[in-house]
């Protein structure tokens, strides 16, 4: 009887082992498609191990996709390379060569105030850029108006600066203050309704929200230093404690406000503008663009939004 016992437990835990098997893979799950790939190698396909039916490509066929093997770095900005040969490249974003005060257009190009290209759609004007005229920043036409976040606090995972780090930061170039779109980001993702969020839905009036590069999740909050450049300011005219002021250029006069007149859009207000920079988990930089000045706040406080954009 002992060993009838025995041998039953040893069927029973033996079934209960098969019914505890994992189930088999979804090919579809593992990434293994059904439909044809004209674009692979005729032997470019990896099979899936548990369906021979399903397959996917591992080498595709770069010339056929439009990759070629020429050099584009002279006059492209956005590299792509083909995934099965990374010599075959394309180019994603053609470079630009803009100047400070030319119009920025929703189809990624820029051009002359002098010179309006009507059958485009202008969405700013270009109020920055690197000595090659390749990248820079845009000024949105639109003005928008919300608290730097509605929440009393918000993640200190994001830079903090005091004055003193601030103003010393942008002497170095302390890329935190340079460059606002990863912020931006962040504070979107914590809290929606955020000066950050209002910035990164924005899109320019006549224009589709998923228009590649000028279109919405492209504008930004700009950093303290990108405001600086907006107003050419030259910053050992700065003070050492807040609020600073530059001493520079003021609402009325910064060099691009010609450039939004011609077009009949609106120019800087005298008034204080957010900027994605934080001075603590309750408080955020804001710009004054009365006198070019610089100071911190409560995030709760309404002040003007301006997006900006890169490119």
């Amino acid at each position: 009887m002992r060993y009838v016992l025995i041998l039953l437990v040893l069927m029973f835990a033996n079934v209960a082992q098969a019914l505890n098997c994992e189930k088999v893979p979804d090919c579809t799950s593992l990434g293994y498609f059904q439909e044809e790939d004209t674009d692979c190698e005729k032997d470019g396909f990896m099979y899936c191990p548990f369906d021979k039916s399903y397959k996917r490509c591992v080498h595709y066929n770069c010339a056929a996709l439009g990759f070629t093997e020429s050099d584009k770095t002279s006059w492209c900005n956005d590299i792509a390379s083909c995934p099965s040969n990374a010599s075959y490249t394309l180019c994603k974003r053609k470079a630009v060569q803009c100047k400070v005060g030319d119009v920025y257009y929703a189809d990624d190009t820029c051009g002359s105030s002098n010179n309006l290209d009507t059958t485009k759609i202008p969405v700013g004007v270009v109020f920055y850029v690197t000595a090659d005229g390749r990248h820079g920043r845009v000024l949105a036409f639109d003005e928008l108006q919300g608290a730097y976040s509605v929440m009393d606090s918000i993640s200190t995972e994001l830079p903090l600066f005091t004055c003193e780090q601030m103003l010393d930061g942008l002497k170095k170039g302390n890329s935190d203050l340079y460059d606002g779109q990863a912020q931006t980001q962040k504070v979107a993702a914590l809290d929606p309704q955020s000066a950050a969020a209002m910035a990164l839905n924005y899109v320019p009036q006549g224009i589709d929200p998923d228009t590649p590069y000028t279109g919405k999740g492209n504008w930004y909050l700009p950093t303290l230093g990108e405001w600086e450049w907006l107003y050419d300011h030259e910053f050992t005219a700065f003070t050492d404690k807040c609020p600073i002021s530059s001493g520079g250029n003021n609402h009325a006069n910064i060099p691009i406000l010609p450039v939004l007149k011609k077009l009949g859009k609106s120019g800087m207000r005298a008034d204080r503008f957010w900027s994605i920079n934080l001075f603590s988990s309750k408080q955020a930089f804001y710009f004054g663009t009365t006198y070019g000045d610089i100071d911190s706040n409560l995030l709760l406080y309404q002040y003007y939004i301006r997006p900006i954009m890169k490119f």
